[in-house]
């Protein structure tokens, strides 16, 4: 199998990926507490098994069962999986863990997403990591890679240990020293919570975005590099505070009823995308009569309909094809 047909296969399974092209590839997955490693492979012979550590999140269970199987899809010898992905220095190593990252998250999923060439932040990393079911960590390397491979060249993510200390760093082109990086991540900290995007100007006028991730163990700093005009640019959860305050300022009964509904949908919309639940929304609320006609005018104001976009947007799966950006 070529790493084109698995990432199709992975693509077409979404947020299933890796569990269905083990399938397609008659692997055994075998699950069980290990001492000291994260997971294993053995193929070659009658069977191909695929050992993953139990008492490791089902986050990091995941990215080893995507790890391993990268390692079949390649042909290449696997180590047994002892450290952090995207940290090993072998080459074979950081293949694996590149194709296991796109089969998590597909590209075109990646794409209808989030725009890389303006501020991504966490609650986008942490929204994409759930609709995946992976980690945000995981969701911000795969956004490096793909900014590598798409020239942009401009994201990294700075890892640390639990005493924040600089550890090291996986980047598509931003060059952090470790001392630069380590007075940012304090910076960071003291300039705002630790789940916010934070903005730092630079001399020649380009800005860096950053905030904070928290991983499997230890903790991550995801930082971009963007043109002034487009560091200045709201993110998505900016936006979605903006909007709540022009819609609703200190807070109003349309609020929480346009709340209970939006939460409605989200409830009852598993495996549509964002556009369907909003669609779905509209025809039970914005098109019935039994809703008051200035409390139907609110719901088709643009500010409001932009608002209920980015609110599905948090649970449903991204519009393939429509970028929400």
């Amino acid at each position: 199998m070529t790493e084109e047909e698995s990432r199709r296969i992975a693509a077409d399974s979404f947020p299933d990926g890796p569990e269905k092209l083990a399938k397609v590839l008659g692997v055994e997955v075998r699950h069980a507490e290990l001492s000291g490693r994260e997971g294993w492979c053995w193929y070659g012979g009658p069977r191909t098994i695929v050992r993953v550590n139990t008492a490791a999140k089902p986050s990091r269970r995941r990215f080893t069962l995507a790890h391993e199987l990268a390692h079949i899809v390649q042909g290449t010898a696997a180590d047994i999986v002892n450290s952090a992905p995207f940290r090993s220095t072998k080459t074979e190593e950081r293949e694996a863990d590149r194709l296991a990252a796109e089969l998590l998250l597909p590209l075109e999923r990646l794409e209808a997403s989030l725009d890389p060439t303006s501020t991504v932040d966490f609650k986008t990393l942490q929204r994409i990591a759930k609709a995946a079911k992976v980690s945000p960590i995981t969701v911000a390397c795969r956004v490096v890679k793909w900014t590598e491979q798409s020239q942009l060249n401009n994201s990294a993510v700075v890892f640390f240990e639990n005493n924040d200390l600089y550890r090291w760093t996986l980047s598509s082109g931003p060059n952090l020293s470790e001392a630069n990086a380590q007075a940012l991540f304090h910076k960071l900290h003291d300039t705002n919570s630790s789940d916010a995007l934070s903005r730092f100007q630079r001399e020649d006028g380009s800005m860096i975005a950053a905030s904070v991730l928290n991983a499997w163990e230890y903790k991550a700093m995801f930082v971009q590099v963007l043109p002034g005009e487009s560091g200045h640019a709201l993110s998505p959860e900016e936006r979605l505070q903006l909007l709540r305050q022009r819609l609703f300022g200190s807070g109003s009964t349309f609020e929480s009823r346009l709340a209970g509904w939006v939460n409605y949908i989200q409830q009852n919309s598993t495996g549509l995308t964002v556009s369907e639940a909003v669609q779905a929304f509209n025809d039970r609320y914005l098109d019935r009569e039994h809703i008051a006609e200035d409390v139907r005018a609110k719901l088709a104001n643009d500010d409001c309909q932009e608002f209920i976009r980015l609110k599905m947007s948090q649970k449903c799966l991204p519009d393939v094809g429509a970028p929400e950006w």
